[in-house]
């Protein structure tokens, strides 16, 4: 499996977000939520 590591520590702003993407880079996000939040 290919692993990508990236010495960029910028923040990511929605700007960078849409730079990335018109520059066809990868983007892994990772979300998560809790019992509480769920339970509508």
């Amino acid at each position: 499996m290919a692993g990508y590591i990236s010495d960029d520590t910028r923040k990511v702003t929605t700007h960078r977000l849409i730079e990335m993407k018109q520059r066809g880079e990868k983007i892994s996000m990772l979300t998560s939520y809790d019992y509480t939040m769920h339970k509508s």
